[in-house]
Formats: C-alpha cells, sequence, structure tokens
C-alpha cells in the first residue's frame, strides 16, 4: 500500500497563503511517509473518538463489547459515524475494532466472531469512505486498529511476546490488502510499543505509532516508563503520536516528540480522568470534561501545530464538531 502523504523532493515553507507548500521533516527519506502538505490540504486530520459518540447517540449505558459490536449489530449507524467525521473533514477512517482483539473477545466468551466482527467493521469503514459527500474522498485513508490486547491504561495486562506478536500480526493481515496504514494506538509501555512494532516489520503496510501519557507527568508513560525511551522504539514507524491523554499532557509530552525528526501528531482524549477504568469494565464510570467543546479542543489543537504536529485530530470524548472545528482551522 502506498502512504497517506505523496512522496515528495521539496521542502520549506511559503509566505504566501494562497501557495501550496511542501515540508519535509529533517534528516527523513524521500521513500516514506516524509511528506505533509501545508497550504491548500492543510494538515492530517484524522477521525473522533467512535465509541463515545456511538454511545450519545443511541443512548443508554455501554455494555463491555458495546463499540465493537456496532459492526455487526448496528452496521448503519456505525457507517454514518464514520461519515460524518469524513464529512467534518476528516482524512481516515479507524476500523472500529479497538475491543474486538482476540483477547477481549475471549475474555467475555465471544471470540468465534474475531473475524466476523474485523471484517463488518472493515466493510462499514469502506462504505463510508465511498459514500462521503466530501471533496477530499479520494484523499481518505482507512487506518487499521492496533490497540492494547487486553486493556486500556493497564500495561500489566500486557501478553506475552510471542502471543502479542501473534495477535497484531494476525489483525494486519487480516486488513492490508484494504487498508492505508496500521495506527497503534494508546499504547502504555515500552512492552506494548516494542511488541507492536515488531509485529508490523514484516508487513509492508505503513506504521503510525501512537502512546498514551500519564495524566499527571507528560514525561511518562501509563506504566511509569519514560516517553523519552518510547520513542527510541519507533523502528520503521513513519509517524510517531500522543493520544487518549488529557490535552494538556499531550501538549507538554509533544516536546519529547520534536527531535524524532518523523512527522508526530496528537489526539487527546475529552475525560476528566481515565484512573477508573477497570480492566474488563466499561468507559460508563468516566466523567466527560464540561470545558472541552470544538473551540476549546481546537485551541489547543492549535498549540500542537504550532509546535510542529503536522497530524491532529480526536479520541474518545471528541466528535465529528470537533474535528469539523479542526478542518476550519487547519483543513
Amino acid at each position: 500500500m502506498t502512504s497517506p502523504w505523496p512522496n515528495c523532493a521539496s521542502a520549506g515553507k511559503s509566505n504566501n497563503p494562497d501557495e501550496l507548500t511542501i515540508y519535509i521533516a529533517p534528516g527523513q527519506r524521500h521513500d516514506g511517509l516524509v511528506g505533509f502538505i501545508f497550504g491548500g490540504m492543510g494538515m492530517f486530520i484524522m477521525d473522533g473518538g467512535v465509541g463515545q459518540e456511538l454511545v450519545k447517540r443511541k443512548g443508554g449505558a455501554p455494555g463491555p463489547l458495546w463499540s465493537a459490536m456496532a459492526a455487526l449489530e448496528d452496521p448503519e449507524s456505525l457507517t454514518d459515524l464514520h461519515r460524518d467525521f469524513l464529512e467534518a473533514g476528516g482524512r481516515l477512517v479507524t476500523l472500529n475494532t479497538y475491543s474486538g482483539t482476540r483477547q477481549r473477545l475471549r475474555r467475555h466468551g465471544v471470540e468465534d466472531i474475531f473475524a466476523k466482527l474485523h471484517q463488518a467493521s472493515m466493510e462499514c469503514a469502506l462504505r463510508a469512505r465511498d459514500t462521503a459527500r466530501c471533496d477530499h474522498r479520494a484523499d481518505v485513508k482507512i487506518a487499521i486498529c492496533l490497540p492494547p490486547l487486553m486493556a486500556s491504561y493497564h500495561p500489566e495486562t500486557h501478553p506475552s511476546a510471542d502471543e502479542a506478536l501473534e495477535s497484531y500480526g494476525e489483525i494486519i493481515s487480516l486488513h492490508e490488502e484494504n487498508a492505508d496504514l496500521a495506527l497503534a494506538e494508546t499504547m502504555s509501555s515500552l512492552a506494548e510499543g516494542r511488541d507492536v512494532v515488531a509485529a508490523s516489520a514484516g508487513h509492508k503496510i505503513p506504521l503510525w505509532l501512537s502512546f498514551t501519557l500519564d495524566d499527571q507527568d507528560a514525561a511518562l508513560l501509563r506504566s511509569g516508563e519514560k516517553l523519552s525511551d518510547a520513542v527510541t522504539l519507533r523502528g520503521h514507524a513513519e509517524a510517531i503520536l500522543l493520544n487518549c491523554s488529557v490535552p494538556e499532557v499531550i501538549t507538554e509530552g509533544l516536546k519529547e516528540l520534536t527531535g524524532t525528526s518523523l512527522p508526530m501528531g496528537a489526539y487527546a482524549n475529552g475525560f476528566t480522568s481515565v484512573a477508573a477504568l477497570e480492566p474488563g469494565k466499561t468507559v460508563a464510570v468516566l466523567e466527560a470534561r464540561k470545558n472541552l467543546g470544538p473551540e476549546a479542543y481546537a485551541d489547543f489543537a492549535d498549540q500542537w501545530v504550532a509546535m510542529g504536529a503536522s497530524i491532529i485530530g480526536g479520541c474518545c470524548e471528541i466528535g465529528p464538531e470537533h474535528i469539523a472545528e479542526l478542518a476550519r482551522r487547519h483543513g
């Protein structure tokens, strides 16, 4: 598969706002995900948080697998949401399989639906891309979701390296024919990051690697390990990002990424805290912030862009309205 941005051989940013300009990160090779466009196309804007938005639209309390099961139980709503993110200005559809790993499905006694769930999720993503009413539809990319295999924010649940490599490799193999990139997101520890990089090394699809930070200390992953050490694990990753932490901490954490020479990105969550979320439980125990509407969130994104981020989007509690504001300012 080709990378989300075309190769480019010139660099620099023009002072003319009407002129299309290309930036190449210092020291980057010109044969991968190295060109990102500032000017006419703007930043690369991702989608937002699918799971929380599905809960808002459907109402009621979420079940343990509420998000992933949408592809099987309510594919129209899932497709509509993917499409809404695109029509708001997003250029990425991330597969709705975050909680659809074999390990998570096995915990709830439904591992047998693994392949069917992944197939249905890809069908929803492709349908949304192909029916979106937006001028940039031809530029929309599909991302394979490579999440923590057992639980978010709990690196102690991460399986053995052998199991992790097999699991991540299986997910990539299922989707790489139809996807444009693999997004390893919410990596909470060095082990998670190292294993997902190793698992994707044998595949041609580009990898974006995203870590989640301690909400009290931007220098640390949720495991307590240093973000600076995590950055050294990036291997063949073509972009490095921070996600699913409060935006204030992500702003501080981006300072650590500026020396990598890779395209960097950020997509925060809108929770007050994730401390209450235990493995196997639902986000019903978490509280959404009341001070992070579309404009407030975009104000944080403005800082990320000023720091050099070329990929911006949203995680949990960040909906189409937020993405629309990002697109208005940076699309």
